[in-house]
């Protein structure tokens, strides 16, 4: 991680376009290193303001996003926001599931409001002398041959350009208009995926008790599995709990049916329903939200412009890494920039996007993987299998097998070279018999459902198995769907 040098920026004034997490981070570590920024951001974020953003899945830090914010000094104040994540519980219907994250603590994540960490940033922002935020002001413009920026107020009135710049950082998310200024007249690929599911935000609120207000399980993610349905739930400080309800985009019409996905909420998600005054009421209460996969081949335009976060590389949240991936994108602009002189600047900007692209593609693709997997695969036998015999594996060899889930969510190993290690070892086990582990593994769980279609007494669960060896199960949204270590009724 870059760490900061008083003298590294001196003498810039640096323009950021977006005080999101990326955006006001980044322009935090700049400050700390002698620049002066001037960070624009089209909300009101001025002092009291409501942070509230109801349209978006909480977040879960792992390891890579809090190395980054322990490098800006920013990780005290952002962690006492978090409630730690040690494992995640599926609710299937039949009973609850639950399954670790790892065998201590250290492999927890920290789950958080998107709203708290961004307040919490611009909290900081706010203390350095050096660092301007003008909120309210939308980008109109920017200038490629002289690097201007023009911008306007939200509210109306004259726009103005900023002309003395030494460069500009478009972190103005996943519909970034610096994005397309910036692609305008250039040879720049773009591609943006949509997935055919909408999601909504269901508010879960606090229970009674004051000594624990929570109604469920505080320190895990909790998943329902329904199929085409499916529905998220992560636990907030004060004893709420922010679940999001996901479903086939072409339903979307049936909101407008009255009762119709209220009924169907309460069928499928029924211990959720009974903790809410009115699921018709909560579902309608925060309109539809859609799960976008933004890749593009220009992240930059000479040495003026460059993107960073969203805006170069969205995806979807399905592996909980979108946040902690736009953190070390931050710290690579940095270092890639600290690295050259001024003059250079472009060729930090090419080798900021050679270094992060290849990351930044290989987790949006393993994002829609995990989507398909939690989707489809949950009560599947052979993908609970594999787990299984991962867990095995890790277990008996730990130093030479390393979960890929692992070396995502826990460790600061490249994500490309995360997956292609993985890919090598796995070929090599292949030979070594590893089929024949997983062929085992899932005849163990046929067996188990046969000996519970023939007994009303509870089926003999043989995944105690993998809790002998020692769980280590997936992190986020999980790519571990069947390694079972405890089930209740």
């Amino acid at each position: 991680m870059p760490s900061p040098t008083a003298s590294s920026f001196q003498g810039q004034k640096i323009v950021i376009i977006g005080a999101g997490l990326a955006g006001t981070l980044c322009a935090i570590m700049l400050v700390q290193r002698g620049a002066r920024v001037e960070l624009i951001e089209r909300q009101d974020f001025e002092t009291g303001a409501d942070y509230g953003n109801r349209r978006s899945f909480n977040l879960t830090i792992s390891s890579r996003g809090a190395a980054v914010l322990e490098a800006a000094g920013l990780w005290p104040r952002i962690k006492a926001r978090t409630i730690p994540i040690t494992g995640r519980m599926c609710h299937d219907g039949r009973g609850i599931q639950k399954f670790p994250y790892g065998r201590d603590e250290s492999f927890a994540l920290h789950g958080c409001r998107r709203t708290d960490v961004n307040a919490e940033l611009v909290a900081a922002a706010r203390e350095y002398e050096s660092l301007t935020l003008r909120s309210g002001y939308t980008l109109d413009g920017i200038d490629k041959r002289n690097g201007a920026v023009t911008i306007s107020p939200v509210a109306g009135g004259a726009s103005e350009t900023i002309t003395d710049a030494d460069f500009t950082i478009g972190a103005d998310g996943v519909y970034s208009t610096m994005r397309r200024l910036i692609h305008r007249g250039e040879r720049a690929d773009f591609n943006q995926h949509f997935l055919d599911w909408n999601y909504r935000e269901v508010f879960i609120p606090a229970g009674s008790d004051p000594d624990h207000p929570w109604v469920m399980d505080p320190n895990a993610l909790h998943i329902w599995p329904r199929g085409d349905l499916m529905m998220f739930a992560l636990p907030n400080p004060d004893g709420s709990f922010t679940g999001n309800f996901i479903y086939p985009s072409d339903r979307e019409t049936d909101f407008q049916v009255p009762g119709l996905m209220g009924d169907l909420f309460r069928r499928e998600f029924a211990d959720v329903a009974g903790l809410l005054a009115s699921p018709e009421e909560t579902l309608k209460a925060t309109p539809p939200s859609y799960f976008p996969t933004q890749r593009n081949t220009k992240w930059y335009h000479g040495d003026r412009f460059v993107l960073l976060g969203d805006a170069a590389h969205a995806t979807v949240p399905f592996y909980g890494q979108g946040m902690n991936s736009a953190f070390e994108s931050t710290a690579e602009l940095i270092r890639c920039l600290e690295a050259v002189e001024p003059a250079a600047r472009a060729k930090a900007f090419a080798t900021y996007q050679a270094k992060r692209k290849p990351n930044t593609d290989t987790i949006a693709d393993l994002s829609m993987t995990n989507f398909e997997e939690l989707r489809s695969n949950f009560k599947h036998v052979m993908p609970k299998a594999r787990r299984r015999a991962e867990v095995v594996l890790s277990r008996l060899f730990p130093k030479h097998f390393v979960p890929l889930h692992v070396q995502i969510s826990h460790s600061l190993t490249d994500y490309r070279q995360a997956v292609d290690d993985c890919a090598r070892r796995d070929r090599m086990l292949r030979w070594c018999g590893l089929d024949l582990l997983i062929l085992g593994f899932a005849a163990i769980d046929l067996v188990s459902r046969g000996f519970a279609r023939l007994s009303t007494a509870p089926a003999a669960d043989f995944s105690d198995l993998s809790s002998a060896m020692g769980e280590t199960a997936e992190t986020s949204f999980g790519l571990a769907p069947g390694d079972s270590m405890e089930r209740r009724a």
